[in-house]
């Protein structure tokens, strides 16, 4: 007799499979990311469809075959209706999904990394119609990049040179993306890898990568100092992508 088990996960893709079945990748807090088969729902009469579609929060259970892994039956627990209903809600929340998935390795369950994608939906989810404007968005989908890559061991260097571990003082800085976080006059000569930083997004930072609770923030910032923020993200996290 198969083996059977129970998940509590998020859907991060659904991909047709062979001629009737469909494959998802989950990540759930028991197991970490899998694959599982889920037979005949190109069939009119499947019950299980309508319940494995990304961006949704499910109880599952796991039938383990022989060569597979195959879902036995679903539960719909949160279906971030209001994500759904709003096109950027989607976009961010699909570009969180689509990182989270291509960086994150299979069958290492981390229970931090369900929480940080849980709240990261939960929070798009809850945030208002009126309060989605043209910057909140990008800052918490930043943010989230921020908590992830720090959650995977690549937090940058925020309170020390990079280079020489000199503590960092002042209410300006120096950030070397290439060497991953700030660096000291001196060291960053004849640098090219570098961009300005200035105290109050470092405090940022610093804030965001060492928040254990994975919680998110919408603080008030200027178009220059979100401009700021979201650059130096952008940079980091596009030159220390985890392998």
């Amino acid at each position: 007799m198969d083996e059977t088990y129970n998940l509590t996960a998020i859907i991060l893709n659904r991909q047709d499979w062979r001629e009737r079945d469909s494959r998802i990748t989950v990540y759930s807090k028991e197991k970490g990311k899998q694959v599982f088969v889920v037979r005949g729902t190109k069939k009119i009469t499947s019950k299980l469809v309508g319940h494995i579609e990304p961006i949704s929060l499910v109880e599952l259970m796991a039938i383990r075959g022989r060569k597979q892994e195959y879902v036995g039956g679903v539960a719909v627990k949160k279906n971030y209706k209001n994500i759904k209903a709003d096109l950027e809600k989607i976009n961010i929340a699909g570009k969180g999904i689509k990182i989270f998935n291509n960086i994150v390795k299979p069958n290492e369950e981390d229970d931090s990394l369900f929480i940080l994608l849980k709240n990261y939906l939960d929070y798009l989810d809850e945030i208002s119609k009126s309060n989605t404007g043209s910057s909140v968005l990008p800052f918490v989908y930043h943010s989230y990049l921020l908590k992830l890559y720090s959650l995977l061991g690549y937090m940058p260097v925020l309170d020390r040179c990079v280079a020489c571990g000199k503590v960092a003082i002042g209410s300006s800085f120096l950030f070397s993306y290439k060497k991953g976080g700030i660096i000291c006059s001196p060291c960053a000569h004849n640098e090219a890898s570098v961009l300005p930083l200035s105290g109050e997004i470092r405090n940022l930072l610093l804030l965001i990568s060492a928040d254990k609770s994975f919680k998110f923030i919408t603080p008030t910032l200027s178009k220059v100092q979100l401009n700021e923020f979201l650059k130096v993200i952008d940079f980091f996290c596009k030159y220390h992508k985890p392998a």
